[in-house]
């Protein structure tokens, strides 16, 4: 039953969730731009959701049914979320040049698929899976140290990008921008 239920349900709420993610950075306004604090944000969210995820407690199925739910709830419908959404508002916020948003896009794209394909299909069942099998104690300790490892590379991401599209129309900006293009 749980896993005719589970996976029905987490997409519904990470339907509902990306909804309510693109609201509320459509709604935000501030020094920061409009999608750079939630960069910062998952800089926290994605790392805590990304333990609790393999942390699964020592108790009846029941509770771990419902650990497992909600952690993978945390995970992939407020963490992943989070980040990925504010993430890829970045291009289109970065520049108004259709050709540099390209390059930018391809860029991103490529380095996303590039490190999720050598970690998911390379470095787990090559290194990983003969190296620590199905010890559970293992599996949270490589988690952690990866969950914990990727924290530093959002916190980079979020100091090394700015929100110039977003700039230009807070303020007096807009006005010396278009007076500088006529």
């Amino acid at each position: 039953m749980f896993l005719a239920i589970f996976p029905v349900v987490a997409k519904i709420v990470d339907a509902i969730t990306n909804f309510i993610m693109g609201w509320i950075i459509e709604k935000t306004r501030t020094r920061q731009g409009k999608a750079r604090p939630y960069i910062f944000l998952s800089a926290f969210l994605v790392p805590l959701a990304g333990i609790l995820l393999y942390t699964v407690p020592n108790a009846s199925q029941e509770v771990q049914a419902a650990w497992i739910m909600f952690t993978y709830n945390l995970y992939f419908s407020i963490a992943y979320t989070v980040y990925n959404m504010s993430h890829s508002l970045m291009v289109p916020l970065s520049t108004r040049n259709s050709t540099q948003r390209g390059s930018v896009s391809v860029f991103s794209q490529i380095a996303a698929i590039m490190i999720t394909g050598i970690i998911a299909a390379l470095l787990v069942p090559m290194l990983l899976l003969p190296l620590i099998g199905t010890s559970k104690t293992m599996w949270i300790i490589v988690m952690t140290v990866v969950s914990i490892a990727g924290m530093p590379l959002i916190f980079l991401e979020y100091y090394y990008t700015k929100e110039r599209v977003t700039e230009e129309t807070q303020g007096g900006t807009r006005r010396r921008c278009l007076i500088a293009r006529q």
